[in-house]
């Protein structure tokens, strides 16, 4: 089952002032404005996690040399002192962010995670057996960007982030005193970590991890890259030491703590030149109000949200999906859209965009889902199945360079 270690970590030294300017959001969430705005900063992670801009790696057309270049930029920031090595640690984290109710505290453990064993899954393949469950397809990379970096650097630069159902791990994980790090990132996120280096700690968290798998929530193909680097290693008996491991946020698998937020969907071309008419057959269609966004209304409908040129709707499913709890939006919508014959589909995450760009004319429909619950997550992680690629989007993100993890 799940398997967690502490791990010698790198962190940037000079205090919260430099973690809030050197750490940045995840690298697939980030666009080449983005990137642009962080490397302005002075140093940033993104320097070594992003050698290219965003656009670049995903055409997939990265220079080999940017990846030798992130290498040799992170070895030296380790030898200059820019980053400096910890005692082995566990690292509990903390994270308070705004919601639409209030404030809430994410809590969780940075470690070395053990990799399942098994060959590297492709695209929709299990990620592994009962110790780390996979709950959603992946799709095909553009590029095989992540694996030539973790080569290139031989370094863990971002965590995957898994889920314990194991009730009270969050408590668990609280610690006495000031944290070693505290600062607010510019998204309003406030941070705090604890570097745990008791060897009594180390063991009491592990132990309560044993027993149960981890569900991954976010950092999938992170994970199949890990798998895919580990297996090549050892067809070529050779790599450094650290290559069976993986670094993990870990938190517990709560509803009072999670916030998961859907995937909408951007329908680019609708054959036909009449969604609703076509959609008729699929759900019982009622006019939404014009006001405010749909998300809020729709678990209390019962509906799905649909944006066409003419207006909004609640579209409540006919048929089995009725009548099934179990039953995903993504699913449903992914079945309507292939019967269809629908092209074009983009996945988003902000309501927002996606209606502007259907009442702009650049798409001929928007599907406004439901969020899946922690329960749906667990329930199908657990069953060995997998919803369709891009059905949840958890946060907040845990964020790339608050540690890092050699693999030497």
């Amino acid at each position: 089952m799940a398997d967690l270690a502490p791990f010698p970590g790198l962190r940037f030294s000079g205090g919260p002032e430099t973690a809030a300017r050197a750490t940045a959001p995840p690298y697939d969430v980030l666009s080449d404005a983005d990137r642009d705005e962080l490397l302005a900063t002075g140093v940033n992670v993104v320097a070594i996690d992003l050698p290219v801009p965003p656009s670049v790696t995903a055409s997939g057309s990265a220079p080999p040399a940017a990846y030798a270049e992130a290498a040799a930029l992170l070895e030296q920031w380790r030898t200059t002192g820019v980053l400096a090595v910890d005692p082995p640690s566990l690292y509990v984290h903390e994270m308070t962010f705004p919601t639409a109710t209030g404030r809430r505290t994410l809590r969780g453990v940075i470690g070395a995670l053990a990799l399942p064993e098994g060959p590297a899954p492709g695209p929709g393949d299990v990620a592994g057996p009962d110790a780390v469950l996979a709950h959603e397809h992946t799709t095909p990379k553009a590029s095989t960007d992540r694996l030539e970096l973790l080569r290139a650097t031989r370094a863990n630069l971002s965590p995957i982030w898994v889920l314990a159902p194991v009730e009270g791990f969050s408590t668990v994980l609280q610690c006495p005193g000031d944290p070693d790090l505290a600062f607010t990132a510019p998204d309003g996120i406030h941070h705090a970590l604890w570097c745990v280096t008791d060897p009594s700690r180390h063991d009491a968290i592990a132990s309560m991890l044993a027993p149960q798998p981890v569900v991954v929530a976010d950092g999938h193909h992170r994970l199949q890259t890990s798998l895919t680097y580990r297996d090549g290693l050892r067809d070529a008996s050779a790599g450094p030491p650290g290559a069976d491991r993986t670094l993990a946020f870990v938190t517990e698998l709560s509803p009072e703590s999670l916030v998961v937020d859907p995937i909408h969907r951007l329908v680019g071309s609708w054959p036909g030149g009449d969604p609703l008419g076509s959609l008729a057959a699929d759900f019982e269609l009622a006019p939404a109000s014009a006001e405010g966004d749909l998300s809020p209304t729709l678990a209390d409908a019962g509906a799905i949200g649909v944006v066409t040129a003419a207006g909004r709707w609640l579209a409540r499913p006919r048929g089995a999906a009725v009548d099934s709890p179990t039953l995903l939006d993504s699913e449903i919508v992914g079945t309507v859209v292939e019967r269809h014959g629908a092209s074009g589909v983009v996945n988003h995450h902000d309501e927002r965009v996606v209606t502007a760009a259907v009442q702009g004319g650049e798409a001929d429909l928007g599907f406004i889902l439901r969020p899946p619950t922690v329960n749906q997550i667990l329930r199908v992680a657990r069953g060995g199945e997998r919803m369709p690629p891009k059905s949840t989007f958890f946060t907040p993100k845990p964020p790339t360079g608050l540690v890092l993890r050699s693999l030497d």
